[in-house]
């Protein structure tokens, strides 16, 4: 059995069966200290019980009717001989033999409570009040704390399965977990629970998403890099065949060509690289608080500069607020950076790319819009994908098509948001979103 359910279980079983036992105890206490005050002080004195008594005989009423008669008013009158035998033959209460116990004889016993009838021998008169009508005072102290003494252990073991089993359950979705099964779901199993172990449950199946979708982002970069090697690799052996017996004019061909490929295979790699140190660097790197035209600027300026070596234009309009914004300051420098450098390659000569920052609600956006052809409808969703390229990128510039997925991953880790549109007139539009 589960060591932590155990202590749990005996930790409030313990503490119930204390409880209860001590209240019992109190309780009983309690009902004979008022039956012995009852007996003291009693409702109907002895004087007023000898009066009725006598009044009763001279009337012609026996004796054991004038005894029965107050049973029926739920006051017990017991008239006990010097043997200490009731009149009834009835059983005597204990409160009352007590009392006697001290007393060797009847005639040692107070005058006012002996009874002289002629014809019958001395009597003491005693009044015993009723009981309590309460449901506990029909079990013997003994009984009850039995009862009550299962009954925690009862109460305890629900409690202790009560705490343990989502703990079992997080056990065990963990070692599902540690197999590469991220498919769990411990926050159903915990029912409609809503302690701190339930919001525990559905972070676990939070964490556990998380991780599936990271296992599923690695397994289609693996595949995508295989994809994307396999091509020039495929290349590069061809060329290597080629050159066994190549001569002149194309060897230097295939010479360029291998340059060419090699350089390819370079950038591909640096690419990767780059994307699979983004998490690494994001773990050692602290978030700060910075203002995001201030820390964009240089990167305006110098994205100025080349557009302007290529005749095209960039026009800034910064926001009049100060937008602070939590930041890794490398990591969205880099990520901006591969947008407009995007967008200075798909724009056409002798036009302009707009940059644009503003405050809009809790939110700050940067806008970077160029004047180029603008992406497929279709192909909008998947621009930001590793490794793809639209149509018209692949036509016209080189590239693995890793630049706007590094850029959206970066803009996520700031809990961020990246959003692709074209525009009218022809052009395509990114927004960046950033809390502020």
């Amino acid at each position: 059995m589960n060591r932590l359910f155990v202590r749990i279980w005996l930790a409030n079983w313990g503490v119930f069966a204390s409880v209860v036992f001590i209240s019992v105890l109190v309780f009983h206490q309690y009902v004979e200290r008022d039956m012995r005050e009852k007996f003291q002080n009693p409702p109907i004195s002895h004087a007023q019980l000898s009066r009725d008594l006598q009044l009763s005989l001279a009337k012609g009423e026996s004796l054991e009717h004038w005894v029965k008669r107050f049973e029926k008013l739920h006051q017990s009158v017991f008239l006990i001989t010097s043997d200490g035998e009731d009149l009834l033959e009835r059983d005597i209460p204990v409160i009352v033999l007590r009392r006697m116990s001290s007393f060797r004889s009847l005639n040692q016993l107070h005058e006012d409570r002996v009874i002289r009838i002629e014809g019958y021998p001395p009597f003491h008169l005693v009044s015993v009040p009723p009981r309590p009508k309460m449901p506990f005072t029909l079990f013997s102290p003994l009984i009850l704390v039995l009862i009550a003494f299962l009954a925690s252990g009862l109460a305890s073991v629900i409690l202790a399965r009560f705490i343990t089993f989502p703990i079992q359950q997080l056990n065990l979705a963990s070692d599902r977990v540690a197999k590469g099964d991220f498919q769990t779901n411990v926050a159903a199993t915990v029912g409609a629970r809503k302690d701190e172990i339930a919001e525990l449950a559905r972070r676990f199946d939070s964490m556990a998403k998380a991780l599936d979708g990271e296992q599923t982002k690695q397994q289609n970069l693996l595949r995508d890099v295989s994809h994307e090697l396999r091509s020039p690799l495929a290349r590069l052996l061809l060329i290597s065949d080629m050159l066994d017996d190549a001569n002149g004019k194309e060897l230097d061909t295939l010479q360029t060509r291998l340059k060419k490929e090699l350089s390819h295979m370079d950038v591909l790699i640096d690419e990767v690289m780059a994307l699979a140190r983004l998490d690494i660097e994001a773990g050692t790197q602290a978030l700060e608080y910075l203002e995001l035209g201030t820390v964009l600027q240089p990167l305006i300026d110098d994205a100025i500069f080349e557009a302007n070596a290529v005749n095209k234009s960039i026009v800034f309009h910064p926001s009049e607020q100060d937008l602070s914004v939590k930041m890794r300051p490398d990591h969205l420098i880099r990520a901006i950076e591969n947008i407009i450098r995007n967008a200075i390659r798909h724009t056409p000569p002798d036009s302009q790319i707009e940059i644009r920052i503003a405050k809009e609600g809790n939110l700050a956006k940067l806008y970077i819009s160029d004047e180029g052809e603008g992406v497929d409808e279709s192909e909008l969703k998947n621009i930001f994908a590793p490794f793809y390229r639209s149509s018209t990128a692949r036509a016209r510039f080189k590239g693995a098509g890793i630049g706007l997925a590094i850029a959206e991953h970066i803009i996520k880790s700031h809990s961020g948001e990246i959003i692709a549109k074209n525009t009218t007139p022809p052009g395509l539009s990114v927004c960046i979103a950033l809390p502020c």
